[in-house]
């Protein structure tokens, strides 16, 4: 299918197009995204989950969207690089103290028990994320692990500075309440 009958029929029936768009597309994304994550700690899972976020920003971003400049292929493709990409640098990324706001993850020096300790922490931080909104859980990411400033995180996601502060904050609050949940549960 031409992407132009492609591009019409989601703006016209977007539940039609979507299920066009899946037809053509859901094999070329998720190899790309199995690509980056077929390693462990990977699991089917999240290569699935990670297939429905670039599904979601595809449609997000679909106003966006210029042909002039490629192909939705091309652009489903960079999409689905990034947001694996993104999940690998989220998996690894072990520094000792990961400061999300007023949480603190801390590790217990360099022996086995320290490791084991900081793997736990941070599985119970990475649930946590996931149980956060997509918009939330990517500011989060941008904002305490890329280091970006809320005004380029804006620009990037297009919202306000506000709106990215505010959700920040938000999310914030609700990882705490849930890591607080998973200690002491």
């Amino acid at each position: 299918m031409q992407d132009a009958v492609l591009l019409k029929t989601l703006r016209q029936d977007p539940g039609l197009g979507m299920e066009l768009l899946m037809e053509q597309y859901a094999g070329l994304i998720y190899s790309v995204v199995r690509g980056k994550l077929l390693t462990p700690p990977f699991s089917g899972e999240d290569i699935e989950d990670c297939v429905a976020d670039v599904i979601l920003e595809f449609y997000d971003g679909l106003a966006r969207f210029d042909p002039a400049k490629g192909s939705i292929r091309a652009w489903l493709c960079t999409i689905a690089r990034n947001r694996a990409v993104d999940r690998v640098r989220m998996q690894y990324a072990a520094p000792d103290t990961v400061p999300l706001g007023d949480i603190p993850l801390s590790v217990e020096g360099d022996s086995p028990e320290g490791e084991l300790l900081r793997r736990e922490e941070w599985d119970r931080l990475l649930n946590a994320l996931r149980g956060l909104e997509r918009v939330d859980r990517e500011i989060i990411f941008r904002k305490y692990y890329l280091s970006q400033p809320s005004r380029e995180i804006a620009e990037r996601m297009g919202l306000t500075v506000s709106n990215v502060d505010t959700r920040a904050h938000r999310a914030i609050r609700k990882l705490r309440t849930r890591l607080e949940a998973a200690s002491n549960g």
